[in-house]
């Protein structure tokens, strides 16, 4: 159901996929899941933050951000995710991730905002263990 919604994008080594401070059509508000290859997440002083690699999950926090209507859509990102190497990107649009959850009949939506929790606890445990070298 959602796969057949989503859109595959292929990137280079050094393509930015995510821009700092990047517009809602750039796909701030989108989820999207590393298929093949990697990235790294800098910051705005281009300073490493992080690698997501296949099958890692990112821009989940934007969505239930913009899901459940916490900032309107005003998300202001200062983060950049650049391919490492070549890399294809499975990109989900909220909106049509939100009209999936409200005319479910299946419980699609309970059990996607579990996994998208589940993500963010885990993601928590990561930065926790860097932070305090555990």
């Amino acid at each position: 159901m959602l796969s057949n919604s989503s859109i595959k994008t292929k990137y280079l080594a050094g393509d930015s996929i995510i821009y700092p401070n990047a517009k809602n059509e750039d796909h701030t508000h989108h989820m999207f899941i590393v298929m093949k290859g990697s990235c790294v997440i800098m910051d705005e002083n281009r300073e490493k933050k992080g690698s997501l690699i296949k099958p890692e999950l990112y821009g989940e926090l934007n969505f239930l951000n913009s899901f459940f209507r916490f900032n309107k859509r005003n998300v202001n990102n200062k983060l950049q995710v650049i391919a490492k190497e070549e890399t294809e990107i499975q990109w989900m649009e909220d909106t049509i991730i939100r009209a999936l959850i409200n005319m479910d009949t299946t419980g699609f939506g309970g059990r996607f905002l579990k996994f998208v929790g589940t993500v963010m606890v885990r993601r928590q445990r990561q930065v926790e263990r860097l932070k305090y070298n555990v």
